[in-house]
């Protein structure tokens, strides 16, 4: 697969709030199919990854939680390919 990486890095980070399969769950969104996801340029991406989503700014608010910030948790690396995995092999 091209985005191993990223899928290592989404199965250890991103599976328990988006499902293993990216089907989402009672606390975080699908990202499989996910329009937003495959129309939001990678630098907004990073932004939400980093920053995190809450109240006002949440995309979902019928989803009771909130993006959690990664900033300082993941490296430059990882949120490249993670970004890349979602916007290809997890799509498929």
């Amino acid at each position: 697969k091209a985005h191993a990486d990223g899928k290592a890095v989404y199965m250890a980070n991103c599976l328990a709030c988006h499902g293993d399969k990216g089907q989402g769950t009672l606390v975080g969104p699908a990202q499989k199919g996910n329009k937003f996801i495959l129309e939001t340029k990678e630098a907004d991406l990073k932004k939400i990854i980093l920053e995190g989503r809450a109240g006002k700014a949440k995309k979902y608010p019928k989803i009771p939680g909130d993006m959690l910030p990664w900033k300082g948790k993941i490296n430059d690396k990882d949120l490249d390919a993670v970004i890349k995995f979602l916007k290809t092999d997890l799509q498929k």
